[in-house]
């Protein structure tokens, strides 16, 4: 295989497991989103929760109730990448995809403020 098919088979597979992911992730700061009262312990509570969870090598979000999000920086960055991709492959599948993300950061502009744009899903 040459390196230019190698790294579009990487690239398909991760579009693909991306995908099946509807783009949703962890973020090492969305501590924050879990319904356990970390602010119980004080002020310092919340913010070495944060550091605590952002630093373990074991992923403990699922038992702490945090659910994978979708960020619009994300959102933003694949957006550019299929453009990338669909720049220098010409394939429609990606230019199709970039116009859905396109439309799902036009429909999930952040609240409270005025004109567009996007911020993270956690506190």
């Amino acid at each position: 295989m040459t390196s230019n098919k190698v790294i579009y088979s990487s690239l398909n597979k991760l579009s693909a497991w991306v995908e099946s992911q509807e783009f949703r992730g962890y973020d090492p700061y969305d501590a924050l989103l879990s319904p356990f009262p970390f602010r119980m312990f004080g002020r310092w509570g919340a913010p070495v929760a944060t550091q605590v969870l952002k630093r373990l090598p074991v992923n403990i979000r699922p038992l702490l109730g945090i659910g994978k999000q979708q960020n619009p920086k994300a959102m933003g960055l694949f957006l550019k990448a299929y453009c990338l991709l669909h720049q220098k492959t010409g394939r429609q599948d990606y230019l199709d995809r970039a116009g859905e993300l396109c439309r799902w950061l036009l429909d999930h502009p952040s609240r409270g403020y005025s004109g567009m744009g996007g911020g993270y899903p956690f506190p």
